[in-house]
């Protein structure tokens, strides 16, 4: 039990400090130079907290347990974070004018390794 705790938090504090590195360093300019005419940028902060608990512990669940093999682990964290971050951008394509598609193609991409890198996290503990 306190395994799935501890990898739970796992995925949890790797999601958030890679967010934190890409959205708020790496990307940050893309994402403000794409997006300036979509959105605006102030975070709702109760909004991002249930996405990063929501999205572990899905990882947890879909990726990560009763999975034997790392590869397994990393194929799934890796799809289930492209269909994650996916539903998002292609919905917000769908419906938002001038959502850039490739912002939204980087985004996925960055999901899906986001996302597979704290399965593998997960499974490290576990």
């Amino acid at each position: 039990m306190w395994n799935f705790v501890l990898a739970y938090v796992a995925i949890i504090l790797v999601m958030f400090v890679l967010d934190a590195v890409w959205l708020g360093w790496v990307a940050k300019g893309l994402y403000r130079r794409g997006m300036s005419r979509a959105i605006v940028f102030e975070v709702r902060w109760w909004a991002a907290i249930l996405f990063y608990l929501l999205h572990a512990a899905a990882v947890l669940y879909f990726a990560v347990s009763g999975v034997g093999t790392i590869g397994t682990i990393l194929f799934r964290g890796a799809f289930f974070g492209l269909a994650a971050y996916g539903t998002y951008n292609l919905t917000n394509l769908a419906t938002v004018k001038n959502w850039p598609v490739h912002v939204a193609m980087l985004d996925m991409i960055w999901g899906s390794l986001i996302t597979m890198l704290s399965a593998l996290a997960a499974y490290a503990l576990l």
